[in-house]
Parts: structure tokens; C-alpha cells; sequence
């Protein structure tokens, strides 16, 4: 019997979810303005086509998401995307080849509305806790501006917990 290794993922259709990647060896790749650009589009193409996206976060060495599935989307081919496109955009800017996320993401299924808000608090305050920022509105990053002021270069976001 097996009694070390990762258990299966939960993968559930239309579940609402908080997901986070991470980039390979923790460099923090996305503390340089067009790299952090260059994922919040990625993430943001996704609203829409595979999820409602209700809030997100790009920090200089992973990123956060708060998401509800659609139709039959499943969360490890939203993940696959999203890391997959920023990774090729980014190594082709940069000129280099290679692995920048980690092979594993991590993610929880959110249960109530309760779990939805403290998970959409942690976003907000993620730069805030890593004392990038004073308060959430002035993190350029994230979806967190949108919430307070009612604007975002990263467009509109879908209503909190469906």
C-alpha cells in the first residue's frame, strides 16, 4: 500500500474554485512590469470562454484565481492554458527557452459563500501581506481595483459568488 504521494484532484463541472501557480525555482518572474502584463491578459482571455472570473492576483512568483467552471471546462486545461500561453509569450520576449512554472498548481474547492469571500479577502490583500502595496486598489495586478473603484485596465469581472 502506497501511503505517500498526491491525492487525486477534485474535478468537479461548474465548481467555483481558488487556484494558485507557481513559477519554477520561485524566481519571481512576474516582478517586471510587461511579464506581470503579459499574464493578466492570459488570465483575463480566459473570462468569458472557459470560467467566470471573479477575481485574480499575479505576484512577482505566483498567481491566484478565483473561478467558476463553465460549461464542460475543466480547471487543469484552464491552468494548462493560461500557464502554457504566458510561458511561450514570455520566453519569446525574453529569448530563452525553458520551464517557468512549476508542474503542479494548487487548488480548492470553494464550498459556500463564506469560503468565497475569504478566498476573494486573500487575493486583495495578497500584495498588501507581501508589502508590495498600502491597500488593495493600488495593486496594478490584480482585479482588485475593479472591486473597489468600479474600473481596471484588465476589464470588467464576473459578480462574486455565483
Amino acid at each position: 500500500m502506497k501511503l505517500h504521494g498526491r491525492l487525486p484532484r477534485v474535478d468537479l463541472p461548474h465548481a467555483t474554485y481558488f487556484a494558485t501557480a507557481r513559477t519554477a525555482g520561485h524566481r519571481a518572474w512576474f516582478a517586471e512590469p510587461s511579464r506581470a502584463e503579459v499574464l493578466c491578459r492570459t488570465i483575463c482571455a480566459e473570462r468569458g470562454r472557459s470560467v467566470l472570473l471573479h477575481a485574480f492576483v499575479v505576484m512577482p512568483h505566483h498567481y491566484h484565481l478565483l473561478v467558476t467552471l463553465l460549461d464542460d471546462c475543466r480547471l487543469p486545461r484552464v491552468m494548462q492554458r493560461i500557464t502554457s500561453l504566458s510561458a511561450r509569450q514570455i520566453n519569446r520576449a525574453v529569448g530563452r527557452s525553458g520551464r517557468l512554472w512549476a508542474r503542479r498548481f494548487y487548488d480548492h474547492v470553494v464550498r459556500n459563500r463564506d469560503d468565497f469571500d475569504e478566498c476573494s479577502k486573500y487575493i486583495d490583500w495578497n500584495p498588501c501581506a507581501s508589502g508590495l502595496v498600502a491597500s488593495p486598489a493600488e495593486y496594478t495586478y490584480s482585479s482588485s481595483s475593479y472591486w473597489e473603484n468600479g474600473t481596471s485596465p484588465w476589464g470588467e469581472f464576473d459578480p462574486p459568488w455565483p
